[in-house]
């Protein structure tokens, strides 16, 4: 439905959905879709939520997973989206399209809404320990992804921290502070949690245990306060 949905309004797309080819085609002729656009791709196994990521994506390459990131490994298509497990997709990015040379680790970067605006976090969960330039690295690319997002220059980059002052932190967040500093693009320091959901800073850096506590917090605290308001 949400393929549909999505070349209704945009009609230069065109989707390849992995998966069981009878099961997909069957839903596709409740939802009434006649089109051209859309190319099934059988795929007889299934990764689950539940297995270990890297074995289950050396194991399972007739799984709609692999099969769709083999479509961007050989070209095919230019982007994949999935709602399965995050840990097998990391892997899946990982052994079979690859990293951008010189990228030592992929990160998670959702876009959240804040009071003054979006920002993002980055990373969210992928790598729950880091070394100091893999947090640079992140920061590099949360600029250019945000400014490839919304338009926009100058954009701000943050580093979450326990405190304000540069000297808050633990080793890791006070090493990498030193080097944000030195980095050219507008560092506007370490950012606390409590600030976050202003959406004054449009990148805000972390290692992925940190962004993921963060980013979980979040969505508790969103959830809570709107069932207590209904």
């Amino acid at each position: 439905n949400g393929v549909i949905q999505a070349l209704n309004e945009y009609n230069d797309l065109e989707f390849y959905i992995t998966g069981p080819e009878d099961i997909i085609k069957e839903q596709l002729t409740k939802e009434g879709y006649t089109g051209n656009k859309i190319i099934v791709v059988d795929a007889k196994e299934v990764i689950s939520t539940n297995e270990h990521p890297v074995m289950a994506i050396r194991k399972k390459k007739d799984s709609s997973l692999c099969k769709a990131l083999n479509l961007v490994k050989d070209k095919t298509c230019d982007a994949v989206l999935s709602a399965g497990s995050t840990g097998a997709f990391l892997a899946g990015c990982n052994f079979i399209v690859g990293r951008i040379k010189g990228v030592k680790r992929p990160a998670l970067t959702p876009i959240m809404p804040g009071k003054n605006g979006p920002f993002i976090v980055v990373d969210a969960g992928a790598n729950v320990d880091c070394k100091p330039q893999y947090l640079i690295q992140f920061a590099h690319m949360g600029k250019i992804y945000y400014e490839g997002m919304f338009n926009t220059k100058n954009t701000s980059i943050g580093l979450i921290n326990i405190g304000a002052e540069e000297e808050k932190g633990n080793e890791l967040t006070k090493a990498t502070y030193k080097l944000l500093k030195e980095e050219n693009f507008n560092f506007v320091g370490n950012v606390e949690p409590r600030d976050i959901p202003k959406g004054e800073v449009n990148v805000l850096v972390a290692d992925g245990f940190v962004g993921n506590t963060a980013l979980k917090m979040y969505e508790g605290s969103a959830s809570n306060i709107l069932g207590m308001i209904k």
